[in-house]
Order: C-alpha cells, then structure tokens, then sequence
C-alpha cells in the first residue's frame, strides 16, 4: 500500500513540473508571437507593450521600462508641427 502512495505522490509531483514547464513554455511562445506580429505590422494593439522609448531630462535618461506602474501620457505632437499650425492660421 506505501508502495502505492509513493508512486502515486510521484506521479503528482511529476505532472505539476511538467505543468508549470509546459505554461511557461507557451507565455514565452506567446510573447514571441506578439513582438513579431508587432515587427511586422508596425504597431500596437491591446495586451501589447510600448516599446522601450528613452528621453533626456534634467541631463538624466529616462527609460519608458522604468515608469511601469505609472500612468504615462505621450505626446508626440508641438504646436511647430506643420499639419497642426495649419489649423490655427487665418
């Protein structure tokens, strides 16, 4: 009966390695599967992750991966840009 509990133990403990081997196998597949569809097609869609932009400021380098549990708000357009000043000219 022990014999049976052993085996029965190992078998359990077996099937939980090879389980979480397998889910961690299948993220990284899927992440890989997201980056090259973002690489191919140019851009983001949701569940996907900016890239890693970096900026000066106040003479440091800001990493966009560093800011990830705050709320962060992008603006790539200025008030020079052509396709925006046209609106407010007379």
């Amino acid at each position: 009966m022990k014999k049976y509990v052993v085996y029965l133990m190992a078998a359990i403990i077996i099937s939980g390695i090879a389980y979480t081997s397998y889910s961690a196998y299948q993220t990284k597949q899927d992440q890989q599967q997201m980056k090259a569809k973002q690489q191919a097609e140019g851009g983001l869609e949701t569940g996907m992750k900016a890239p890693d932009l970096e900026i000066e400021q106040d003479g440091r380098m800001i990493h966009l991966s560093d800011l990830t549990d705050q709320l962060i708000v992008i603006n790539f357009w200025a008030t020079w840009c052509p396709l925006v000043s046209r609106k407010y000219r007379n």
